[in-house]
């Protein structure tokens, strides 16, 4: 089974610099040997602008 995610570096960039990202990392089963395909792809990402508050 082919466990490796293909994401066009070029386009990620794109993708990232259309959205005020700056860093974006993968974290979770996605970097381990159970990733599978029931996994999700868990991502962090920080951003050029500052998050809105939150609201109750």
């Amino acid at each position: 089974m082919n466990r490796e995610v293909f994401l066009p570096k070029d386009a990620l960039a794109k993708f990232c610099r259309e959205r005020g990202i700056r860093r974006l990392a993968v974290f979770g089963s996605a970097l381990r040997a159970d990733f599978g395909p029931d996994s999700d792809i868990d991502l962090e990402w920080l951003s050029e602008c500052p998050a809105p508050p939150l609201t109750a």
